[in-house]
């Protein structure tokens, strides 16, 4: 069995070699320590920082090596010497040590191991400072004091001095074993031992440089220890300091033959330095399970050479190993230079507890480290301590989520032959091999052969089923004993509180998937295989957090998994409502290289829907932004703001007054809300409003220069910076404000033509890009008065080209010029620019500037009878555009008999000015010299006189002013009857001062609306006429009693064919009353315009031919009765007078006939009722006239 037991040590140390390139790493860190001095009597805590590590044992070497192991924080192991404290969440190792005394003195050694099996080691060194007590008084030794107690211990003591003088000689024969190099700091404590043999020996020790002693004296800084079980003589030696150093011998006497053997030590700093430390790696502890009578064999390995071998006994004994050394039980079994290896072998009770051997390395090239590997002994079985003990390897504890019905299956595996499998229920019921058939309902227990294992298979799962289980496999191979234990819990899925594992995995996160699906579309995503991962489970997040994991018994609904041997996990997703919308993950774990690892992929499925939510906003930074949704919605709970980075909004907060809208406020804005914007809710469709965001700094104050304006000039031009983005202009004319200019941009200011009363201030109020509340500033306009320039001409002729020339004074800046010949075409100057057009040949018009004047020349060349008459030159100055004539009348084109030349005269542009009542017309005429007066005369003799500054509430002049020759007016309240001939007089000037010329101009005004108003078969139509026929949105009509109606929906009775091309407003009354038969109020809403056109009917109802037919009836039935009573008559004349009589008689009668029934029977007349309005009401009203007979 022991040599089972080392084959199995020897091949756990073989392990270990091949990670000898990573202990390497570890042996550049070392533990530094820390001296501490302490009264005695006092205690100390000592702690590490183990910071976030997850710790799960924590480790206290004493001076004297003995281990404590104990859990983070468990306070139940604390003792009345040692008390665990809870610690903190970065210092969870914290041990007091209570009542210090001089043993307490020397290095202690904090570590903490984490799951992993690494950790952090520090040392501190404890100075015990002894209490100060008052000494006794030597009494003074006399001859004549000396009492037989006295004489017996000097004679003691002086026997034991001739016997250590005696050994001292001896010593040159006695036996020396392998020398022990001890490397320690200042502080460290150092055990030098004999090992234990069959006969009881006396103890000696000898300093560096000293005499050999018996380890009864007292020594400084040495301390003598009883025999054990394993040592029959030891001694400590520390705290180290300079004079301890060296080499120390301690030595053994047989009592039974004298035989002497001495253990030498030499004793030395860390590279010759007290403070120098070394590279310190604590392994985890290792529970070693024995029996009575069993071996074990542990052992440690380093990068470098064994300088010493040590075993740690239970009872803090430091026992160094070597090649000629073996302690009762404790043989080192190998001499590897990088192993230390021990078997300990007969283990009996007194043998169990905690144990520890380290190995101090070190080599040439690899500094001094040492490697500690403690361990506890146990017995496996405390009932039967003879019974056979297994290695016990304990596994993590697995959680296994079911859906109830499933089946699990588990397994404890190991290798060599099964000796019993064993499990435990949740119950707490235990099965073996034996019983397990009392079981098979609820679990089957059975064996494996590939691999080598106990099996258990738990189902189909119950709710009482659920629960803790264990699976135990006992195995023996080569005498190697292996009991594997495997807890597993079988939980129920709960997908809203999906199983948290206790071990943390590396995250491995896939590239992320956004899907723009559909509702009825079905996608893939799944998760490769890897080759170099084990895998274990596949799990699905869905929107709603509920966590599944794809295994049997999985349902969601629309959701199915897929599989195939390229995939590791894979679901499809079908899209049949909003529902499964959102955000997905889908899970895998495995295990790669022995490190769990979770790859997952996230993926999301959306339809999204973008809006607009409105023109780009600019805003000042430092301002408020403020947005929302055009609409309200329902959803609005799930609204948030997203910036141009795509993250929500940092500091946003919801406008409780449009929360339904989704309003957010966002304070004292920044640059980085430069960009696109969004409003994004909605919990299955995702909706988007987005809007550019454009954030400008603080603008400077706005500063309005003073303005200096041309009498008579024109102003259009921009005042201010160009970011206001609204404007209001006002001038106080008069002590009345007019607006000037109101509007969104710039500030800007047109006028036809400067005025005095122009001058002054101006109020401005404006609003700057990025702001909300308007400024008021004053704009302050100067007038300047300047004499009226004069335009000088010249006509230079040199056949066979003429020039024209047109200049002002140098004084005066010239911004260009233009010449329009007598055909009106229009030439504009360009300096040195020569043009061929269909109005000039071989022209150039050139402007040029001298020290005297602004000269704008014109050349042409071979002119011809079109060229004759009167020229007109127009030069733009700053000051405003001057005006020149220059008659042309080339001598070469004069002789030609079929010449005649041009006259001066007056032309109007349109001969023809057509309008509409409540429009303004303008009308326009023009003489080709400059005019000093003109006027417009209207058909009724109204005079109109017009000129630049003349300006009144209905008419104004227009055009670029008397000396251009330009004569035009703007009217604006000109009625139909203001129709007819109208004429154009301008009075000129020059040569022509005493002539008054004048033109012809033709005004027709129409109305917008005509309204007609007549009878028509019995009928009553209202007919409004609208002028060109324009489209009409609707028309409605007003009766006098107050009855109206649109033409949409007239009333019973009323008639209006709405689908008509031509005349969708035509009202037909079908049984008129008197009230239809009075005027009407029309009004007509035109297409594309605001506002009605509103007109009244005539009092006058027309008769229209249509009525013909009945008047013919009526005039040929009165001339037949006439016709018939003149025979009547005659025949009357004619017969006897007696005849007369009777006839006489007889037409009485008959007259009578006529009269009678008048007055006794009238017949029936024709009645009419008048419409009823809750307005009006009107008698019945009976007429004998036949209905078609139009009333006046």
């Amino acid at each position: 069995m022991k040599s089972a037991e080392r084959c199995q040590s020897l091949t756990i140390l073989s392990a270990m070699r091949l990670s000898s390139l990573g202990v390497i790493s570890l042996l550049i860190i070392g533990a530094v320590s820390t001296d501490i001095t302490k009264d005695e009597g006092t205690e100390h805590t000592i702690s590490i920082r183990t910071l976030d590590d997850p710790v799960t044992k924590c480790h206290l070497n004493t001076p004297q090596d003995k281990a404590i192991n104990f859990a983070p924080g468990d306070e139940t192991l604390s003792t009345e010497k040692f008390e665990i404290q809870k610690g903190t969440s970065s210092i969870r190792c914290s041990v007091t040590i209570k009542h210090l005394d001089e043993n307490d003195e020397g290095e202690w050694v904090i570590s903490f191991t984490n799951d992993e099996g690494t950790g952090r080691v520090e040392a501190f060194n404890i100075i015990v400072k002894p209490l100060t007590q008052p000494s006794d008084p030597e009494p003074d030794v006399e001859e004549s004091t000396l009492t037989p107690e006295t004489t017996s211990n000097i004679s003691k003591e002086s026997e034991e001095e001739d016997e250590a003088n005696e050994i001292e000689e001896e010593t040159e024969n006695a036996k020396v074993l392998t020398l022990i190099e001890q490397v320690v700091k200042e502080g460290y404590y150092v055990d030098i031992s004999l090992n234990k043999q069959s006969f009881e020996e006396k103890c000696y020790i000898r300093k560096p440089k000293g005499q050999l002693v018996s380890t009864l004296s007292e020594l400084t800084n040495v301390k003598t220890h009883k025999p054990s079980k394993f040592v029959s003589c030891r001694v400590t030696v520390g705290p180290i300091t300079e004079d301890l150093l060296g080499e120390w011998n301690l030595c053994g006497r047989s009592v039974e033959d004298e035989k002497l053997r001495c253990q030498p030590v030499e004793i030395a700093w860390n590279n010759n330095d007290p403070t120098s430390n070394w590279h310190s790696r604590i392994e985890p502890i290792f529970n070693h399970p024995v029996h009575v009578g069993s071996l074990v064999n542990p052992g440690v390995m380093g990068s470098a050479n064994v300088l010493t071998c040590h075993v740690i006994t239970p009872a803090g004994e430091d026992l160094v190993l070597t090649s000629d050394v073996t302690y009762p039980n404790i043989e080192r079994i190998t001499n590897d230079r990088w192993l230390c290896s021990v078997a300990i072998s007969d283990i009996d009770k007194s043998m169990l507890g905690d144990w520890a051997i380290y190995a101090r390395f070190r080599s040439q090239w690899v500094a001094l480290s040492e490697i500690r590997l403690p361990f506890n002994l146990f017995l496996y079985n405390r009932d039967d301590p003879y019974e056979q003990a297994y290695n016990v390897t304990s596994l993590l504890e697995t959680n296994r989520v079911v859906n109830i019905g499933n089946t699990v299956t588990e397994r404890a595996t190991s290798s060599g032959q099964i000796d019993d499998c064993v499990f435990m229920s949740p119950a707490g019921d235990r099965f073996n091999l034996d019983n397990a058939t009392k079981s098979a309902d609820v679990a089957r227990l059975q064996t494996t052969t590939n691999p080598t294992g106990c099996q258990i298979s738990v189902g189909p799962v119950t709710k009482t089923m659920l629960g803790e289980w264990h699976i135990i496999g006992k195995f023996s191979n080569n005498n190697r004993f292996t009991e594997v234990r495997q807890p597993f819990n079988i939980v129920q899925e709960d997908p809203a509180n999906p199983l948290i594992e206790d071990r943390e995995r590396r995250i491995e996160y896939l590239p992320k998937q956004n899907i723009e699906t559909k509702i009825g579309a079905s996608h893939d995503f799944s998760i490769n295989t890897q080759l170099s991962a084990n895998h274990e489970s596949c799990h699905l997040k869905t929107p709603q957090g509920l966590q599944y994991i794809l295994m049997e018994g999985f349902n969601v609904p629309n959701v199915e998994i897929l599989t195939d041997s390229r995939i590791e996990c894979g679901v499809q997703i079908n899209v049949p409502t909003e529902d499964m919308l959102g955000e997905w993950t889908l899970f895998s774990r495995s295990m790669r290289l022995s490190d769990p690892i979770e790859r997952r992929l996230t993926f999301t499925l959306r339809i999204e829907e973008t809006f607009s939510l409105g023109n780009p906003v600019i805003i000042q930074e430092g301002y408020e932004l403020f947005l929302r949704l055009p609409e309200k919605t329902d959803l609005y709970e799930t609204c948030k703001l997203i910036g141009p980075d795509g993250e929500q909004v940092e500091g946003a907060t919801v406008a409780p007054y449009d929360m339904e809208r989704c309003g957010f406020i966002v304070k004292n804005v920044t640059k980085s809300l430069n960009g696109t914007v969004t409003i994004e809710y909605g919990k299955g469709i995702t909706y988007k409003g987005k809007v550019e965001v454009n954030v400008i700094d603080t603008p400077r104050p706005v500063k309005f220069d003073d303005e200096d304006w041309f009498l008579g000039s024109a102003v259009d031009k921009i005042v201010g910076p160009s970011n206001i983005v609204y404007c209001n202009i006002m001038k106080n004319y008069n002590e009345n404000f007019v607006t000037v200019h109101d509007g969104f941009g710039p500030c800007r200011i047109k006028l036809d033509r400067v005025r005095l009363e122009d001058r002054g201030y101006w109020r401005m109020q404006y609003t700057v890009l990025g702001s909300v509340m308007t400024q008021v500033d004053l704009l302050n306009v100067n007038v300047i008065e300047v004499d009226p320039i004069r335009v000088s001409t010249d006509v230079e002729i040199s056949s066979p080209s003429v020039t024209l020339t047109c200049s002002v004074p140098a004084s005066y800046n010239v911004t260009g010029c233009k010449f329009r010949d007598p055909m009106k075409g229009i030439m504009v100057a360009s300096q040195n620019v020569g043009h061929e057009g269909h109005i000039f040949y071989d022209a150039i018009v050139d402007h040029e500037s001298s020290t005297s004047s602004h000269a704008c020349s014109l050349r042409f060349s071979n002119p011809n009878n079109q060229y004759m008459g009167m020229w007109r030159c127009a030069v733009n100055t700053d000051v405003g555009m001057f005006y020149g004539f220059l008659e042309v009348r080339v001598p070469w084109i004069q002789e030609d008999e079929y010449f005649h030349y041009p006259e001066v005269e007056v032309s109007a542009d349109n001969m023809y000015v057509r309008g509409l009542v409540g429009d303004p017309i303008t009308m326009f005429c023009s003489a080709t010299v400059a005019i000093r007066y003109c006027y417009f005369r209207s058909e009724n003799g109204t005079i109109y006189s017009a000129g630049p500054d003349m300006k009144t509430e209905n008419y104004k002049y227009v055009g670029n002013g008397l000396d251009a020759g330009e004569c035009g007016i703007e009217i604006s309240n000109l009625q139909s009857a203001d129709t007819g001939r109208w004429t154009c007089n301008v009075g000129l000037t020059g040569d022509y001062h005493d002539i008054e010329k004048s033109t012809v101009i033709t005004v027709e005004m129409n109305d917008k609306l005509t309204v007609n108003h007549f009878w028509n078969n019995g009928e009553v139509y209202v007919q409004p006429r609208i002028y060109g026929n324009r489209p009409i949105d609707y028309c409605r009509f007003v009766r006098i009693d107050g009855l109206g109606f649109t033409s949409m929906a007239p009333p019973e009775g009323y008639y209006v064919d709405r689908y008509s091309t031509f005349f969708p407003c035509d009202l037909v009354i079908t049984r008129p009353t008197l009230a239809d038969r009075r005027p009407w109020v029309v009004a007509v809403k035109l297409r594309g315009e605001n506002g009605e056109i509103v007109t009244r009917t005539p009092f006058n109802l027309l008769v229209i031919p249509g009525n013909m037919p009945f008047s013919f009836g009526f005039f040929a039935w009165v001339m037949v009765m006439m016709f018939c009573l003149i025979v009547m008559a005659v025949g009357v004349a004619m017969i006897p007078k007696k005849n007369r009589e009777w006839t006489a008689r007889r037409a009485s009668r008959i007259r009578d006939s006529f009269r009678r029934p008048r007055r006794e029977t009238p017949p029936p007349a024709y009645t009419e009722q008048i419409v009823k309005t809750p307005s009006t009401e009107e008698p019945t009203v009976t007429r004998e006239a036949p209905v078609n007979t139009p009333l006046v």
